[in-house]
């Protein structure tokens, strides 16, 4: 039976794997951790392994930059990155060698090598995606499969000038709109598990209606002995507001100006927060958690996040106008995301593949024990529904944490 100090008990192996080659070395018995991170703002997962090398293999084998390490988990899934950074040496006593391998996916390096200068005539913009995804990946692991989960509005003709595929995708992002709603904004983004997607934000959001509930318990170990809840045990602010940079920002109110050179005419396109309150649509329940309608008494008195969860805006505009569309949408969109980075928070909970950024989940931030599980005392201000920006899982050789990085556009009064 292998004696290993590193990650052995939470993977079968990790094995360093020379692309086009068949050479290949097991490094199981060197790592100390593993960090996964994936975010609903990041392209592409990465993956950073923390060596400790007593054998040198970094110089034997050698490590060249050409590789792909392959995570074997105990359950038999396979995840792999492809190495691009070696970092952080560290030359302890004797033949002992510290130091970082950095990997990400091969989607991305190879969207460093690419550009496109493409035309597209009479397509609408999730088409256009899934014909840039699918030409220029389908050689990676991914095999050029993405994640569509609704049409977007319109058809177009344009012109992709230069860019490579992954800053075409994001730029289509920023132009797409949803069929039933214009003011919400479109994400592409890596997962472990879904691999990669392209949607609004608020289909993601409506897509969690079944979302879980995590509760809060005052050690790991309480973590450990419930495994038939979620629970969480460390949690950290890691951002309130900024005034300031909500109205440099926009995340207030903004006016744009349009311009035809035509007619000479000008239009002024008023985005106001308050004024747009009562046609965001919102989550009804989650559990124990309730959110009200407008016509509920106290709608007008209460905090906001009764109210809402991430802001939606029902148009009330004319759609025929593109342009007139845009000069709407555009300042509504941009408070949509300032908004959703809002009083973001952190929680730490027993390693958890199934997590993934662009959900939604409860929150119960008040302190339970084992002894009282499922009983809670007053409520505290970051209770309610919370979305999910990023999820890193760290394993070590004694534990497997899974750090939830979290949105909420107001508190509650606990």
């Amino acid at each position: 039976m292998r004696m290993s100090t590193g990650v052995a008990e939470y993977f079968n192996s990790v094995v360093l794997v020379r692309r086009n080659a068949i050479e290949s070395l097991e490094i199981t018995d060197s790592v100390q951790s593993i960090t996964i991170t994936e975010s609903v703002f990041q392209s592409c997962v990465t993956c950073t392994i923390s060596i400790l090398d007593t054998s040198e293999f970094v110089n034997t084998y050698p490590v060249t930059g050409y590789e792909t390490v392959m995570i074997e988990g105990l359950d038999g899934e396979t995840f792999s990155y492809d190495i691009y950074s070696i970092k952080d040496f560290n030359n302890s006593e004797g033949n002992r060698v510290g130091f970082s391998l950095c990997f990400i996916s091969d989607v991305f390096l190879l969207n460093q090598q690419l550009k496109i200068s493409q035309s597209y005539k009479n397509k609408t913009i999730q088409e256009i995606v899934e014909d840039i995804f699918k030409s220029s990946f389908s050689k990676t692991k991914s095999e050029g499969n993405i994640d569509i989960s609704e049409k977007t509005k319109g058809k177009y003709n344009l012109i992709i000038p230069n860019k490579s595929p992954l800053d075409a995708i994001n730029w289509l992002c920023s132009n797409a709109l949803r069929q039933d709603n214009d003011g919400s904004n479109f994400l592409f983004y890596e997962t472990l598990r879904k691999g990669y997607i392209f949607s609004s934000l608020e289909s993601l959001i409506d897509a969690s209606s079944n979302s879980v509930e995590y509760k809060r318990v005052m050690s790991v170990n309480d973590i450990r002995a419930q495994k038939d809840v979620f629970m969480f045990s460390e949690f950290g602010t890691e951002y309130r507001f900024d005034t300031i940079l909500g109205i440099n920002s926009g995340l207030y109110s903004s006016s744009l100006m349009t311009h035809s050179l035509i007619d000479r005419k000008y239009d002024i396109d008023e985005f106001d927060y308050l004024k747009t309150f009562g046609g965001r649509s919102n989550f009804k329940t989650l559990g124990d958690i309730t959110l009200m309608e407008k016509g509920d008494a106290d709608y007008n008195t209460s905090f906001d996040s009764k109210k809402f969860f991430i802001p939606s805006y029902k148009h009330s505009y004319n759609h025929n106008k593109f342009s007139l569309d845009k000069g709407k949408v555009l300042p509504i969109r941009v408070s949509q995301l300032e908004q959703i980075n809002s009083n973001r928070v952190t929680i730490s909970t027993r390693g958890n593949y199934e997590r993934h950024a662009g959900e939604v989940i409860g929150l119960t931030n008040s302190i339970v024990n084992s002894a009282t599980l499922g009983m809670k005392d007053k409520k505290t201000t970051y209770d309610g529904l919370h979305y999910v920006l990023g999820v890193k899982h760290m394993i070590s050789a004694h534990e497997h944490i899974t750090m939830l990085q979290l949105s909420k556009d107001g508190l509650d009064r606990g």
